[in-house]
């Protein structure tokens, strides 16, 4: 990660609603993610800030992990 301190790296850092649109998810979805730990992210007093690198790494880490089945029964019912 870079600090801080470097030229840039500010400017650089996407809200949650850029975030989102990165993702191509809600941006309901991208501060609950945050909140649990789940998604990297900077906390700058009281907003959160996303580093463009960070989120690239957490998707390629998602794209190596095998997707999880859904139980048949218990989402579905039988006709």
């Amino acid at each position: 990660m870079r600090a801080l301190s470097s030229p840039g790296v500010l400017e650089s850092l996407l809200d949650a609603l850029g975030a989102a649109a990165y993702l191509n998810l809600s941006v309901s979805w991208v501060y609950k993610a945050a909140e649990r730990g789940e998604l990297p992210c900077l906390r700058i007093g009281s907003a959160l800030r996303f580093e463009p690198e960070s989120l690239r790494a957490w998707v390629k880490t998602k794209a190596r992990q095998p997707l999880r089945r859904l139980n048949p029964t218990s989402s579905l019912t039988k006709v």
